[in-house]
């Protein structure tokens, strides 16, 4: 590995890259106007990849909503990414290590809300979760050094004039049980999307990452790979509404992307209602322009669908999808 990678390089270099000018007692926190950091339930965003957690979050953000300093242009939070979103890393402490998975989410809450003023042994942790992220991903290290230095600078940022923090990263559904163990109370919102369209979709990263989660894996036939998405895509969200409707009750709202592009309003007013959100305090017919019907949608009618045994599709439309041909 180059010597531009080693911890101690990637600190000069940090070093070098963060504005130090302002005083962190400078700095105003989300919702509050003292200059005191305030309690703010968050709003999480999840779903399967490609359900259209892009557009949710843009429709919270647009709520005045504070999703982060560092997004991709799929809105991904890449603070949380590098932090969280990484399956080995995930399979590994899942199960065996919660504190460790505590730790990074209080990390995570720290980053997003301003208050994170790390120390030596905290840069070097944000440091390791970067280059792993990096190695695992294949990206490059500077694509990782970005991150870091977004995350040094995230306490720089002025975010009294939002009404809430949140964040988006389809991965979130993984952690829902866990960010209700930290947070206490947190809002969740879950996006899907038709799981016949899910199934003869390009965006099978979730399948490779996490299938193992739900005892599925890569078929070497190709012609299979639609039923495994299928079934990955049903058991994942299945174990995600059932997860939140356990946990969070009324603080859990179920989007569904085909609604959200054929009825925007409907489905746009379900989150003002579901984040509390006075429609005097938005711009409602911007958010009501931001769904776009996408040409994929249907997609799985120009495809035979006797791969899919009945019990598949009868899984599809009790999550709330009308099935054709």
């Amino acid at each position: 590995m180059s010597n531009i990678y080693t911890v101690e390089a990637i600190i000069d270099y940090i070093n070098k890259s963060v504005d130090k000018t302002m005083p962190n007692n400078q700095i105003k926190r989300i919702g509050d106007k003292k200059n005191n950091m305030v309690s703010v339930k968050p709003v999480a965003i999840g779903g399967v990849g490609g359900s259209g957690t892009r557009v949710i979050a843009e429709i919270l953000k647009q709520m005045n909503y504070y999703i982060g300093n560092d997004l991709n242009d799929a809105n991904d939070n890449l603070s949380f990414v590098i932090l969280l979103n990484r399956s080995k890393w995930f399979l590994e402490n899942n199960e065996e290590n919660n504190k460790e998975i505590m730790k990074r989410f209080e990390i995570f809450e720290r980053i997003m809300t301003g208050s994170f003023e790390p120390d030596h042994r905290e840069i070097v942790y944000i440091i390791e979760a970067a280059r792993d992220c990096v190695f695992f991903n294949n990206l490059s290290g500077l694509w990782g050094i970005n991150r870091i230095v977004n995350i040094l600078k995230s306490n720089q940022i002025d975010n009294s004039q939002h009404l809430g923090w949140g964040w988006k990263d389809p991965a979130t559904y993984l952690f829902i049980k866990h960010m209700k163990e930290y947070f206490k109370s947190y809002k969740y919102i879950h996006v899907i999307r038709h799981g016949l369209d899910m199934a003869y979709s390009k965006n099978i990263l979730h399948l490779i990452w996490f299938g193992k989660l739900f005892g599925i894996v890569m078929p070497k036939d190709s012609a299979q790979l639609p039923k495994a998405l299928l079934n990955f895509w049903i058991k994942a969200n299945n174990q995600a509404i059932n997860n939140a409707k356990q946990t969070l009750v009324k603080n859990f709202l179920l989007i569904n992307f085909d609604e959200l592009c054929s009825n925007p309003k409907g489905q746009i007013n379900k989150m003002l209602n579901f984040l509390e959100i006075d429609r005097e305090q938005v711009n409602i017919n911007k958010l009501y322009l931001l769904p776009q019907k996408v040409k994929s949608i249907g997609r799985y009618k120009k495809h035979n669908l006797s791969i899919f045994d009945k019990k598949e599709i009868e899984e599809v439309k009790k999550l709330g999808f009308t099935v054709e041909g």
